[in-house]
């Protein structure tokens, strides 16, 4: 596609109404069941032709994405389409593929059909198949939709996977076989109400074994404080090399907070509980992170800093040790509603821009990469909404 054909195409695009969003504003538009459809055009400019990509995404008034369809020039067109039950529950997947260039595909094959079954009460479905059933997963589940059991048949190869819960619905042990042979391969877990830990433990039925060992230990505040790992040495694949030895300390993180909960520092350790890497951060009295400091085995390997307005973030800055000028500069411009216009990042000489435009709903409609002000990309959104 010529540059002038690109041109024109842009033109006609922007006279027409169109209604844009940023990604997580649709995300939030499509929760309410607002948007109808979303048309994405974007456009990557090159020194000979320039390249199309094109989407489009159908939803239902409650917001469920009914048809994906994916238009990239000169490759392939792909599309799927989904279909729900009354309580928005997701009952099949159909992906359909045709080849050919742009403007003269083929016919449409379906290349893919998945189908979700449910029980009356729970959201997770109970079976996913395909329509010949050489792909299925089966799930049984109990009076509060926890997990039970599930089985995975794949091409006549059947893995089942057993689930024990404590009282409270928590996993405390998972069990897993093939096609109806000795479970060779166990997972427990342990809850410390009162420590606020939990230890998951990998065993080998084979040899009898404790292979791997995790410990989280949590704050009151449900924050985790520290992660530690044992694994046991392999001679290979599936062989311990001593099964009758516990496993050793593989590695170690430490997080450390302030009064606020705020992350002040990470810590990893080696299997020697020597510091390996540390994270340290600082913040100012609005809880903002103002500085992060990454050390290696001891040594900064480098700095950033934040500034902010409005709550806002102004500039990030990464600087390395030893050094004057930074390996980067960002900086951030917003429009008076709080929506980011203007990013600016400054790399080895080099400038990076992009600028967004908003329509009335503070909903993003363009998004336009430069170069060292050169048009590198651009990219339109036209959003359609329910009355």
């Amino acid at each position: 596609m010529t540059k002038n054909t690109i041109i024109l195409f842009l033109i006609s695009l922007v006279s027409l109404s169109v209604l844009g969003q940023t990604k997580t504003d649709i995300e939030k538009s499509k929760l309410l069941g607002k948007v109808k459809s979303v048309h994405t055009y974007t456009v990557e400019y090159n020194t000979k032709t320039d390249t199309l990509f094109l989407n489009k995404e159908i939803y239902s008034e409650k917001g469920m994405l009914l048809k994906y369809c994916n238009f990239t020039e000169h490759t392939r067109f792909d599309s799927i389409v989904n279909t729900y039950d009354t309580q928005n529950r997701k009952t099949s997947k159909i992906e359909f593929k045709r080849t050919g260039r742009f403007g003269n595909y083929g016919k449409e094959k379906i290349i893919d059909t998945i189908y979700y079954q449910y029980n009356s009460t729970c959201k997770e479905p109970i079976v996913i198949k395909t329509p010949n059933s050489t792909y299925k997963i089966s799930k049984q589940l109990d009076k509060n939709c926890n997990i039970l059991s599930e089985t995975e048949l794949n091409n006549g190869k059947e893995t089942t996977t057993l689930f024990e819960l404590d009282a409270k619905g928590r996993i405390i042990k998972k069990t897993f076989t093939n096609s109806g042979k000795k479970a060779n391969f166990y997972e427990t877990f342990e809850y410390n109400d009162v420590n606020h830990t939990v230890t998951n433990t990998q065993h080998s039925s084979q040899q009898s074994t404790i292979y791997f060992k995790e410990i989280t230990q949590y704050n009151a505040n449900k924050k985790v404080i520290q992660v530690t790992t044992f694994k046991q040495e392999t001679a290979n694949a599936s062989t311990l090399k001593s099964p009758n030895t516990a496993p050793n300390l593989h590695k170690k993180v430490t997080y450390i907070y302030d009064a606020k909960d705020n992350l002040l520092n990470e810590i990893y350790f080696d299997e020697n509980n020597n510091e390996a890497l540390k994270n340290e951060n600082l913040y100012n009295e609005k809880a903002e992170l103002t500085e992060q400091k990454l050390y290696k085995a001891g040594k900064l390997e480098f700095t950033k800093e934040y500034k902010y307005k409005n709550g806002k973030t102004t500039q990030e800055k990464k600087v390395l040790p030893n050094t004057t000028a930074p390996e980067y500069i960002k900086k951030y411009n917003y429009n008076n509603n709080g929506q980011l216009t203007e990013l600016i990042q400054l790399v080895d000489g080099d400038k990076y821009t992009n600028q967004y435009i908003y329509d009335h709903f503070n909903n993003e409609i363009e998004n336009k990469e430069f170069e060292n002000d050169k048009l590198i990309k651009t990219k339109h959104t036209k959003i359609e909404y329910y009355p």
